[in-house]
């Protein structure tokens, strides 16, 4: 195993060493309110451009040798993920392939997840678009899901477009108001109450 491991570390190493230089830009577009999404379940939009010099992952071997992937994402006690992604129906399949993976939970804890959404080699100024659907299981407080793109194959000379944090929350319950004649109904009960306190007295 530790063989394996060892080969499959130094043929990635090889392929990074003859690589090129790939600028990969991601882009996630949710549904947001003040920088947080709060629909319980709606589409998104991920977009990934390579501004070059070199076409990304170019002669790789792999069929989908690029991946965006999402952080570890915490079960909910339901064997659920707190936040589910997928493809949605126009997604381009043979673009933008979506996996979910589960990670064994350790001794006394929980499962965990994470998703992949992995890209064939992508030309110069050329953007993928990958388009899915979310949904959140959680009932409180916010989940924080990090994105960060992944290309074994080349050197990316700028990270600070590499990664996008997606913050989920609830949204707040909307509290019934009073309509406008339940208002003059329980003012004029009022007014007749405070008669009838001065009255008796």
């Amino acid at each position: 195993m530790k063989n394996m491991f060892r080969l499959t570390f130094l043929l990635l190493f090889c392929f990074k060493a003859v690589g090129g230089t790939a600028d990969l830009a991601i882009s996630l577009n949710f549904n947001e309110v003040d920088g947080v999404v709060l629909d319980r379940q709606g589409e998104f939009v991920a977009t990934i451009t390579n501004n070059g010099p070199d076409v990304a992952a170019e002669n790789s071997g792999f069929q989908f040798p690029i991946t965006l992937s999402s952080g570890i994402i915490q079960d909910n006690g339901s064997f659920t993920p707190d936040v589910q992604f997928a493809a949605a129906a126009n997604n381009n399949n043979q673009e933008c392939f979506f996996v979910l993976v589960i990670g064994d939970p350790p001794p006394g804890g929980s499962v965990s997840y994470a998703y992949n959404l992995s890209m064939p080699e992508i030309a110069v100024n050329e953007t993928i678009t990958c388009n899915g659907i979310y949904s959140t299981h959680f009932d409180s407080g916010t989940r924080s899901v990090n994105w960060n793109i992944r290309n074994n194959f080349d050197d990316d000379p700028v990270s600070t477009n590499d990664t996008q944090t997606v913050v989920f929350g609830i949204a707040p319950r909307s509290v019934p108001t009073t309509g406008f004649y339940s208002l003059i109904l329980l003012l004029i009960l009022i007014l007749i109450s405070s008669r009838s306190l001065i009255n008796k007295s």
